[in-house]
């Protein structure tokens, strides 16, 4: 029992970590995560952004090599 706890507890605190970061990010960083959370396609995502694909996959995965750095510990 007290190790599914702890899972939970990780879990939340990876969570509300992510979260943090995600509220520190500058808008279009944001907005590209909100675009993904919702299942867009990077076509879609580009074009909501008035970016071409290749910038958009650019930007995505600075920001997500970023966010994974800024996020190591807990994941």
């Amino acid at each position: 029992l007290s190790r599914g706890l702890g899972d939970v507890y990780k879990r939340q605190e990876l969570l509300c970590a992510l979260y943090q970061k995600l509220q520190e990010l500058d808008p279009e960083g944001r907005r590209i995560c909100e675009l993904i959370m919702e299942g867009k396609s990077e076509r879609d995502i580009a074009s909501t952004l008035g970016i071409s694909r290749n910038t958009y996959t650019y930007r995505r995965d600075k920001l997500l090599r970023v966010l994974r750095e800024q996020l190591g510990m807990y994941i």
